[in-house]
């Protein structure tokens, strides 16, 4: 599950993409996506292709004229953080 988190401390603005796991019907602590998704931008809106390739998200600026901006990597990144 790949959530938004705003205020978290471990977060570098107001909002950050977190991780977590499920394993036999338990959740794993949310895990900071870090610098590979998040940025100095508030980052939201997790999205997994229905196909399972690609992930995608926003990044939304804190301007006075906010600019969203629409990313995608491969899905594959996910993995690196299960073996968190």
């Amino acid at each position: 599950m790949i959530v938004t988190q705003w205020g978290n401390p471990q977060s570098k603005v107001g909002s950050d993409l977190y991780i977590s796991f499920n394993n036999n019907d338990q959740w794993s602590e949310l895990i900071n996506m870090g610098d590979v998704i998040n940025t100095n931008n508030n980052e939201g809106c997790p999205y997994i292709s229905p196909d399972g390739k690609y992930f995608f998200f926003l990044s939304v600026s804190d301007k006075k004229v906010p600019e969203a901006k629409t990313y995608w990597v491969d899905a594959k990144i996910i993995e690196q953080f299960r073996r968190q």
